[in-house]
């Protein structure tokens, strides 16, 4: 039993129901370690990859279990990122996660931005 009660909040996204907390510090180290490591494969900009999709599916999934699994410590069992897999769609991935890295405080890209990073074409000019 956690000895520090978290902060919790109930969400839902077309009909599907998750109480969500905000990543510990130390989970925010990790997933800071998690994304360095990846930019530092220098992935390609313009096109993603199989193997860059599951890494990034990878870490996108650590937060989505962080966030869940900590508002349900003393529950019925840890969420796995297979358990994602099996269960959730991209659309559905993409606004919990979005929901829950909020909540933690942390700048999260509007979804335009996501997308326009992740789809092929030219590079975007910087201003």
């Amino acid at each position: 039993m956690s000895k520090i009660t978290r902060r919790k909040k109930e969400i839902e996204f077309d009909g599907a129901k998750f109480t969500i907390s905000p990543l510990t510090y130390d989970q925010v180290t990790e997933h800071g370690e998690m994304i360095r490591q990846y930019l530092e494969s220098k992935p390609d900009a313009t096109k993603l990859t199989p193997e860059q999709h599951k890494v990034l599916q990878g870490i996108t999934f650590f937060g989505i279990c962080c966030g869940l699994n900590n508002a349900d410590l003393d529950g019925d069992g840890a969420v796995t990122p297979a358990d994602l897999a099996a269960q959730m769609d991209d659309v559905l991935a993409g606004k919990l996660w979005r929901a829950i890295f909020e909540f933690t405080g942390m700048e999260v890209p509007s979804e335009e931005e996501v997308k326009r990073r992740l789809t092929p074409g030219e590079p975007q000019a910087s201003s």
